[in-house]
C-alpha cells in the first residue's frame, strides 16, 4: 500500500471510530441460538437484528416533560399531606380513629399513590 493510501485509511479509521461506537456483548449459548434463529427468520444479520431490537426498545421510551414531573411531585405531596392530616385528626377524635384504624382510608390513599406512580412510569 502506498503512503497516501495508508494515511487516508488511518484518517478514515479515526473518523469512523469517533462517529461509530463498537460494543461487545456476551450471550449464553441458548440466548445466542435464539437470536440467530430470530435474525435468520427475518433475513437479517445478527448484529442488524440486535440493533433493530434495541432501536425499537428505545422508541418505546419517552422523556417525561419537566412540567409533568413537577405536577406529579405536587400531587404526590398532596396525597401525603392528606394522609398526615388524617392521622393527626385520628389522634384527637375517637370516631375518626375507628375509621382510620380499619385501614380502608389508607388503602384507598395507597391505591391512589400507586396509580400516580404507575402513571409516571407508564410508557407512552
Amino acid at each position: 500500500m502506498n503512503e497516501q493510501r495508508r494515511a487516508y485509511m488511518a484518517g478514515y479509521r479515526r473518523r469512523y471510530r469517533r462517529l461509530n461506537k463498537q460494543v461487545n456483548v456476551v450471550f449464553a449459548r441458548g440466548e445466542f441460538t435464539n437470536l440467530a434463529r430470530a435474525a435468520k427468520q427475518r433475513k437479517m444479520s445478527i448484529s442488524e437484528f440486535i440493533r433493530t431490537a434495541a432501536a425499537k426498545e428505545m422508541a418505546h421510551r419517552r422523556e417525561t416533560p419537566p412540567e409533568v414531573v413537577a405536577e406529579w411531585v405536587r400531587l404526590n405531596t398532596a396525597v401525603r399531606e392528606v394522609v398526615n392530616a388524617i392521622r393527626e385528626i385520628a389522634q384527637h377524635a375517637p370516631q375518626v380513629a375507628y375509621v382510620v384504624d380499619d385501614g380502608r382510608v389508607f388503602a384507598l390513599l395507597k391505591n391512589l399513590m400507586d396509580e400516580l406512580r404507575a402513571l409516571a412510569e407508564k410508557p407512552s
